[in-house]
């Protein structure tokens, strides 16, 4: 009599712990005046078979760069419009909700192959900009703050 090896169950929900480190740019690709910072969350998938999952999640990252004036579209009539522009630091709290299809290639005991494909939510909670400007061949600083922003499935993933 053969014996039926017990795969167990392939259905079911799961939890995700990440940690790592987040390097932001305002151009693509191009991190040239980005910092690395950490960025840390937890997610919950749910598996409907051995090959296919959904997954979603909550991240955060204070997500820290330099941007030229190329990088930033004024608004007519703003008040940084009327001088030139230097440069801005930039350092903004940001909390990513992402929304995930999985697919896994190779399942091993030790290790799984994947691909995944969905589209990320971004909640800008704290943005603060340092500005520098010329006025009468003088650098000026100045400091603006945001806060609330809010970029629903702005971000697709392949």
């Amino acid at each position: 009599m053969a014996k039926k090896k017990n795969k167990g169950n392939e259905k079911g929900f799961y939890i995700l712990a990440t940690g790592g480190a987040d390097a932001g740019s305002t151009k693509f690709l191009s991190y040239k005046n980005s910092n690395t910072t950490p960025k840390y969350g937890a997610g919950l998938g749910y598996q409907f078979n051995k090959r296919w999952s959904v997954q979603t999640g909550f991240y955060a990252v204070n997500k820290k760069y330099v941007a030229q004036p190329a990088d930033y579209k004024i608004k007519p009539g703003s008040p940084m419009g009327i001088y030139p522009l230097e440069k801005i630091n930039a350092s903004n709290i940001v909390y990513e909700i992402p929304l995930f299809v999985r697919y896994n290639f190779i399942r091993r005991q030790s290790f799984t192959l994947y691909a995944l494909a969905g589209a990320s939510s971004y909640i800008m909670q704290k943005e603060n900009y340092d500005c520098f400007y010329r006025y009468y061949n003088t650098l000026y600083e100045h400091n603006w703050q945001h806060k609330g922003d809010k970029h629903l499935f702005s971000t697709a993933v392949f």
